[in-house]
């Protein structure tokens, strides 16, 4: 019994320094982590925009003069995609980083509007798959009905991409970043008191 407890003092004189001396160094990465959250951070953001034109459906054969010139009157409709940003140290790293991937951003924006404009069939698939349990218990004049309107609905939204845009890039420097050891070391004073 006495050599277990000498044995369990000897192993705890051995561990319990390893933990005071590790607890009191300071990690290598920490002081360049400090510096970067002070240093400048600069945000360059866009929104990201594509155009379709809208196909209308085809027209009955009695008419086809009437809607020819009302299709080629149809204006391109233009759509929000999405915002984006990156960071930087600099401003100017920044806008290259910016201006480095705004092509991949603007064919994704493109592949998006081809998924979603340039596909009847994915788009009635969708829709269809989306209300499959109600249809089931739908009578078959409801059913029809049903089909008719997600018909209607995908023949609306259907059409030809044309184009990306991207709006005004702007920069601006990111106070976020430097602030946020400030923010935290305020709500660890707030918490002891």
């Amino acid at each position: 019994m006495r050599q277990q407890n000498l044995i369990i003092l000897l192993l705890l004189l051995t561990i319990i320094p390893n933990f005071v001396f590790a607890a009191d160094k300071k990690p290598a990465g920490k002081e360049e982590t400090k510096a970067t959250a002070t240093a400048a951070v600069f945000r360059c953001g866009t929104d990201i925009f594509y155009s379709w034109q809208p196909t209308p459906p085809p027209p009955p054969t009695t008419q086809v003069k009437t809607q020819t010139t009302a299709a080629s009157a149809i204006a391109p409709i233009e759509e929000f995609y999405q915002r984006i940003f990156d960071l930087e140290a600099s401003e100017q790293a920044a806008k290259d980083r910016f201006n480095k991937n705004l092509p991949t951003y603007q064919a994704q924006a493109m592949k998006r509007c081809e998924e979603k404009h340039q596909s009847m069939a994915r788009c009635l698939a969708n829709n269809f798959k989306a209300i499959q349990t109600d249809m089931q218990a739908m009578d078959f004049e409801a059913r029809k009905l049903l089909r008719e309107s997600v018909t209607t609905d995908c023949q609306n939204v259907y059409g030809r991409c044309t184009a990306t845009r991207t709006g005004e890039i702007t920069c601006s420097k990111d106070e976020t970043t430097a602030g946020a050891k400030s923010g935290d070391d305020k709500g660890k004073d707030a918490k002891k008191k």
